[in-house]
């Protein structure tokens, strides 16, 4: 009977969910290509000599095989005589208006998305006043692509600096943007009826399947205690087995927080979270929860192209109802007072008095009964 009456006092109920989760990255490929005979064709340096005033067909592509991106170009001029370099980016045509020169960079001014290719210039003219101190010289044309992400950030192209002075890294060669997939529905596990107390998205962070630096994800949680009873909400997250070392590291560093219209609930990491309490409900209340997962802006390309996942787990724990008093009957004001009612307490005192009294009727007989064996004796 007391197990009984503690199983009834604590009901739990789970709400699972799984999020997988994918850092993007930046790629991008550079190639040369050429005109000839109206046909485009890989550049080769095939041309070992060069006349003044020569147009060359000479056509750099940028091709964007990461996430979307703004890209810059940096031209760079060499010859083994220093002395004799006389082009200059003056000498490049056929680029695109939304190229623009900012300090020693041509930036794209638009974004550059995945799968595109965009090209920095078309032709390259040596001068026509060449003097013969060229003869039998070369000269170097060296093209330098950087990129960054286009999401999260927003460069200022009337700046002489329009990337804000970030310092571009080498990033991973081995991502294509289209092995990541946003998960377009995780599933939902329900225990013991949870879906009766809380509410859970059906696509909950479900573009956690692709994130980048900068990126703030939120999902609102309904709450609504339907029950009759005190109900205590709890959320718990876990590591999903697999992971590597770094995807263990990214889940560290991304920051998670809980709000209500009371104030900040939690706030911390994503990262192993235990039994956090989302309040005690009464009956028919009713909360709606914000669920705020960001991703730090300072993350480099060291977590670029990352894989790692969440478990969540939602619980309810229903408390017994508590009994209502019961109301007192109305008196007139001539009648004596009558005593209280008695309650279902005065059973539990019947239950506790009969025990003691059987016990020692037990003792009695047992008594009695020995001292008559003792007699026939």
């Amino acid at each position: 009977m007391c197990i009984s009456g503690i199983y009834a006092f604590t009901n739990s109920s789970i709400l699972k969910y799984k999020n997988d989760i994918n850092t993007g990255a930046i790629k991008i490929e550079l190639k040369e290509y050429t005109i000839k005979d109206g046909q485009e064709s890989i550049y080769t340096d095939s041309e070992t000599t060069v006349l003044p005033g020569q147009i060359i067909s000479l056509i750099p592509k940028i091709t964007n095989l990461g996430d979307s991106s703004y890209v810059r170009a940096k031209l760079n001029y060499t010859s083994e005589d220093e002395g004799l370099i006389q082009i200059t980016d003056e000498n490049i045509s056929g680029m695109d208006s939304n190229w623009v020169k900012k300090g020693g960079y041509w930036y794209y001014k638009n974004i550059v998305n995945s799968g595109d290719n965009i090209e920095i210039f078309k032709n390259v003219r040596i001068p026509i006043d060449v003097p013969n101190e060229f003869q039998g010289k070369s000269i170097n044309m060296n093209i330098v692509a950087e990129a960054i992400q286009a999401s999260n950030f927003n460069p200022d192209f009337n700046s002489n600096s329009p990337w804000n002075g970030i310092e571009v890294k080498k990033a991973d060669t081995t991502y294509q943007s289209d092995m990541v997939q946003i998960n377009p529905s995780a599933v939902i596990e329900y225990e013991n009826s949870a879906n009766l107390y809380i509410d859970v998205p059906e696509k909950f962070f479900s573009k956690l399947g692709h994130v980048v630096p900068g990126d703030v994800l939120s999902e609102k949680v309904s709450i609504n205690n339907k029950k009759d009873t005190n109900i205590e909400y709890f959320v718990s997250t876990e590591n999903v087995e697999g992971i590597s070392d770094k995807g263990m590291e990214l889940l560290k560093k991304l920051k998670f927080k809980i709000t209500s219209q009371d104030g900040v609930i939690y706030d911390g990491n994503l990262d192993e979270i235990k039994n956090v309490s989302l309040g005690k409900y009464k009956p028919n209340e009713v909360q709606e929860l914000m669920f705020i997962i960001t991703v730090p802006s300072e993350l480099d390309n060291e977590y670029a192209n990352i894989f790692a996942g969440i478990k969540w787990d939602f619980s309810v724990s229903e408390t017994e109802k508590e009994p209502e008093p019961a109301p007192e009957p109305e008196k007139k004001p001539d009648e004596p007072k009558e005593e209280s009612p008695q309650t279902g307490d005065v059973k539990f005192i019947i239950a506790i008095t009969v025990f003691f009294i059987s016990a020692i009727a037990l003792v009695v007989i047992l008594f009695i009964g020995k001292k008559q064996k003792d007699k026939n004796k």
